[in-house]
């Protein structure tokens, strides 16, 4: 009874009245006591709480646009998890946090923390972490025209079949883009026709007229009027020949449509590269300022002063692994 006694009290020390701040630029996050603590001792117990991005070029989508989420307990070791009391990464509590705690609680002690370089122990591990996800070496299949990066894993057959319709659509919309633009430009050639034609049609009608009336007058030599005729077809003659390349024009922008649309068929799709990238612990960057120490409302049993319950959730908390990493660093008691 002696001993218990004593662990109680060694316990009991490491406890505080108001919250530790082991670092100030992160700030201290509060999670509501959501649940009653009946007969338990109220008592807050703290998560680091990280959020980083890898900072590459190119930026490939799944590796730099993702935000990588980790909890560290404030212990010697800095243990990296992805769940402690009854909290885990995929609770969605940041939209239930406050920047003050509930009244009545005591606080884990970890001051002590401060003098082992907790905090810079905890950053470098989390960068290692993540790059130990991502992977040292990795094989990226990407695709340059369609803007697509195969992910961390993934195999070149799971990319193509993943981006298959991503190629499709491109391949519709380059094949489209290509006969739009040659469409538009035989159209204007075609108006351009259209124009020539209609004004060889009336060059030549006021040719004949003016042909008859000058027979019907009987002129012997050539007049003002004949000289205007032969004016008139030079202009007749000129138009024939623009019409000619007009035509040849056309003729040569279909030619190129179907070549091009048939060139593209014979590529079909995009050429898929390879890229090779190693990632750093140097390319993980902590964003500090959206990380913070998460402060959790447990209920602790009163003779043994172990968590039993997690008084946000409501859940019980089974097992005290991370309880005993956290509660004392005189682990000898526990």
């Amino acid at each position: 009874m002696a001993v218990a006694d004593k662990i109680i009290r060694d316990l009991m020390q490491c406890l505080s009245r108001e919250p530790c701040k082991l670092s100030k630029a992160l700030v201290n996050m509060y999670l509501p006591a959501n649940v009653s603590s009946g007969d338990f001792l109220k008592v807050y117990y703290p998560l680091l709480f990280i959020k980083a991005r890898v900072r590459i070029k190119p930026r490939i989508p799944g590796i730099a646009d993702e935000e990588y989420r980790l909890f560290i307990l404030p212990s010697n070791d800095a243990k990296v998890v992805s769940e402690a009391y009854g909290v885990s990464l995929n609770t969605p509590f940041e939209s239930d946090m406050k920047h003050v705690p509930d009244d009545g609680f005591a606080f884990l002690n970890v001051e002590y923390l401060k003098k082992t370089g907790f905090i810079d122990k905890a950053f470098t591990k989390a960068r290692r972490t993540i790059k130990n996800i991502i992977g040292d070496n990795l094989t990226i299949y990407y695709v340059t025209r369609i803007n697509k990066y195969s992910r961390p894993g993934e195999s070149l057959q799971e990319f193509k079949r993943r981006i298959q319709d991503d190629l499709e659509g491109y391949v519709r919309a380059e094949r489209e883009r290509i006969e739009s633009t040659y469409n538009t430009w035989l159209k204007e050639v075609k108006q351009e026709m259209r124009e020539v034609e209609i004004r060889l049609k009336e060059a030549k009608r006021l040719l004949r007229n003016k042909r008859s009336r000058n027979v019907k007058k009987g002129f012997l030599r050539k007049s003002s009027k004949e000289e205007e005729e032969d004016r008139t077809g030079v202009d007749i003659s000129d138009l024939y020949i623009k019409l000619s390349l007009l035509r040849k024009e056309y003729t040569t922008l279909r030619r190129e449509r179907d070549r091009e649309v048939n060139n593209f068929y014979s590529r079909r799709y995009p050429r898929i590269k390879i890229l090779n990238l190693r990632i750093s612990e140097e390319d993980v960057k902590i964003l500090v300022p959206h990380s913070f120490m998460l402060w959790v409302p447990l209920g602790l049993e009163k003779e043994t002063l172990i968590p039993k319950i997690n008084l946000y959730s409501g859940d019980s908390i089974k097992g005290t692994c991370a309880w005993k990493e956290c509660s004392c660093r005189q682990t000898r008691f526990l």
